[in-house]
């Protein structure tokens, strides 16, 4: 049986040319403007509903009572309070802590605390050389008083650019410790949203919008009046590599609404720590 050609078909070449060039376009997903006897285009799919990346948004937490989105270029707020002011500066809508060769770098917000409440951070970090010791990034939460050696503190995120794992913490009198580490990827200038809820009977830690710890035991619960702080913590006594820790967004939420979604999850690990302070 001998195969009909197109030109038989009753299509003028003119025709057949533009449907296989309106064929190709719509394969690669191209918009094509129908002309008088062609078959319209199908509409284009709608866009795609951005993915939150903080955990407000999908346990809907509401609007933020507290926050700074450092969208105002130049040295940060007076109202955070940094131990070395030369190098933190917002960049590009970010907080960012540029390392020394030696020493911590640390903003503390001084114009929020609460007992209770949601704290969350958008959060990356570059280690620009690995020829000598790496600072820790750390986002925590710490006493606005009585603060000594970590105690009564909450870790959201303490990890080295580069590696494999963070591990979030909270410590309370006499030397409880309940902790936990989980493997993500922190190369250079990688995001990732870490937040807490923290409530007269439970703290909850979420890592990109994902609740990983609900932990309800008493030696997790202190009721201390908390403040955000970031830091760039260098090792006592060594040379460190540079280093830079950027913050997108701070958040504080309330209690007002409750959890759209469930924060069961298990419970974190309980040992102790010895009470030592940590390096200045």
């Amino acid at each position: 049986m001998s195969l009909t050609s197109p030109r038989s078909l009753g299509s003028p070449p003119s025709v057949l040319r533009r449907a296989l060039v309106v064929a190709a376009l719509l394969a690669a997903g191209l918009h094509v403007s129908p002309v008088s006897g062609a078959e319209p285009a199908e509409p284009a799919e709608p866009d795609q509903p951005r993915t939150p990346t903080d955990a407000a948004a999908v346990f809907k937490w509401g609007r933020a009572d507290w926050r700074d989105e450092f969208e105002v270029k130049g040295p940060p707020r007076d109202t955070w309070q940094i131990n070395k002011p030369e190098r933190a500066e917002n960049t590009k809508g970010m907080l960012s802590l540029e390392s020394a060769r030696r020493g911590t770098v640390k903003a503390l917000a001084t114009d929020q605390a609460a007992r209770y409440g949601r704290w969350e951070a958008r959060v990356r970090a570059r280690r620009f050389s690995t020829n000598r010791t790496p600072y820790q990034v750390v986002w925590e939460l710490v006493p606005k008083r009585r603060y000594k050696c970590g105690s009564k503190s909450i870790v959201l995120a303490d990890y080295v650019p580069g590696y494999g794992s963070a591990a979030g913490v909270v410590r309370t009198r006499p030397g409880n410790e309940l902790d936990f580490g989980i493997d993500l990827d922190l190369s250079d200038d990688t995001f990732h949203t870490y937040a807490v809820e923290v409530t007269p009977d439970h703290v909850s830690w979420f890592v990109d919008t994902v609740v990983l710890h609900t932990e309800r035991r008493p030696e997790a619960l202190s009721g201390t009046r908390l403040q955000p702080r970031f830091r760039l913590q260098a090792t006592k006594g060594e040379r460190m590599d540079h280093g830079r820790l950027q913050v997108d967004w701070v958040r504080y939420h309330d209690l007002d609404r409750p959890n759209q979604q469930s924060i069961e999850a298990p419970e974190m690990t309980l040992s102790t720590y010895d009470g030592a302070c940590p390096p200045p």
